[in-house]
Formats: structure tokens, C-alpha cells, sequence
């Protein structure tokens, strides 16, 4: 998990510097009033990656629900196995 929040926060960093160097560019040769479409392509690209993270979340969601109504043998005993992504029956205690 953190990990992955490390990794959205360099490429948040990255594509600020991106859109910070296209706006100097603009400003200095003279083009300010195409600044705002650049502005533009960045509310796209935010909402279309806001789009696309719920559409998954929702699809993943999704996916582990039917999992767990897919497997009645387990009878209660379940545990989430992480490697896999979904819930598994839970293995049977062995006896002495």
C-alpha cells in the first residue's frame, strides 16, 4: 500500500513538472492564451483517471462478491488470501 501511494505521488510530481514546463514554454514565446487548453487537458486527464480508478474499484468489488456467494462448501470459514486477490474456504484443522 505504501508502495503504491509512493508511486502516485512521483508521477503527481512528475506531470506537474510537465505541465509546468509546457505552461514557461508557452508564457515565453509569447502564447499565454493557449495556457488555458493546456488547463484543459488537465481536468480531462484527472477525470478520465478518476473514471477509470472507480470503474475498477467497482469491477473489483464486483468480482469479490460473487466470489464469496460462489463457494456455499465453505460453510462460514473463509479467509481473504491476498496473493490470489480473493477470498478462500478456509483449510480443515487437522486432527491428532
Amino acid at each position: 500500500m505504501l508502495s503504491a501511494l509512493l508511486i502516485a505521488l512521483r508521477e503527481g510530481v512528475e506531470a506537474s513538472l510537465v505541465v509546468g514546463i509546457i505552461l514557461v514554454y508557452l508564457s515565453r514565446t509569447g502564447r499565454q492564451h493557449l495556457a488555458r487548453f493546456v488547463w484543459y487537458g488537465v481536468a480531462a486527464a484527472a477525470a478520465l483517471s478518476l473514471g477509470v480508478a472507480l470503474a475498477l474499484e467497482r469491477l473489483a468489488h464486483q468480482r469479490r462478491r460473487l466470489s464469496r456467494a460462489d463457494a456455499p462448501h465453505c460453510f462460514g470459514l473463509r479467509y481473504y488470501d491476498d496473493r490470489m486477490d480473493e477470498p478462500r474456504c478456509a483449510p480443515p484443522e487437522k486432527r491428532h
